[in-house]
């Protein structure tokens, strides 16, 4: 699925030892923390080539991997928000999950499960993410986001929907997304 680099070597180092881990809102890093620490832990890293496969997503009608170049090639949709984790406001760009659920025949009664490059995995509904306007970032305040920071992928959701205040849904440094049986 990724083809063997420094970079990613290093990243798979990286979630193995700081982890992508589901944090409730009284775990989150206080405001002052977040100045000065990085709240999802390790150490910078080279992000993926823009042509590299960085996510693969499984449904109904087949398989199909992306990079950040493809990516960018589907409709975009941009939000800001007090990012929870970070307790900042950010920009996210990304593509809408429903776009990305559609390609493959992912309907919203199917049940789907997010996995992390560190493999912290969340299982859930497909209708939940896209009710609460989901989009699977890559980019954040204009810029790619950084492998340390929970790049170059991730899930993230608008302020105000149901899935903003549940933490474990925010999987970042994603790597697929598949249909449960």
């Amino acid at each position: 699925m990724f083809k063997a680099t420094k970079a990613l070597a290093a990243l798979l180092l990286l979630t193995l030892v700081t982890g992508c881990t589901s944090v409730s809102a009284s775990e989150v890093a206080s405001p002052s923390a977040a100045s000065t620490e990085n709240p999802y832990g390790g150490f910078a890293v080279d992000n993926p080539a823009d042509n590299e496969v960085i996510l693969t997503i499984t449904g109904p009608t087949g398989t199909q991997n992306f990079s950040i170049s493809q990516l960018r090639t589907l409709e975009a949709k941009e939000f800001s928000i007090m990012e929870p984790f970070a307790k900042s406001k950010q920009s996210f760009k990304g593509v809408q999950l429903s776009t990305l659920f559609a390609l493959v025949g992912i309907e919203g009664s199917s049940k789907v499960s997010t996995m992390a490059l560190n493999d912290y995995k969340f299982d859930d509904l497909a209708e939940n993410f896209t009710g609460s306007n989901g989009i699977l970032a890559y980019e954040r305040d204009g810029a790619v986001i950084p492998m340390d920071q929970g790049g170059p992928i991730r899930i993230v959701f608008p302020t105000g929907s149901k899935y903003f205040t549940y933490l474990d849904s925010w999987n970042w440094s994603l790597r697929s997304i598949s249909v449960v049986e």
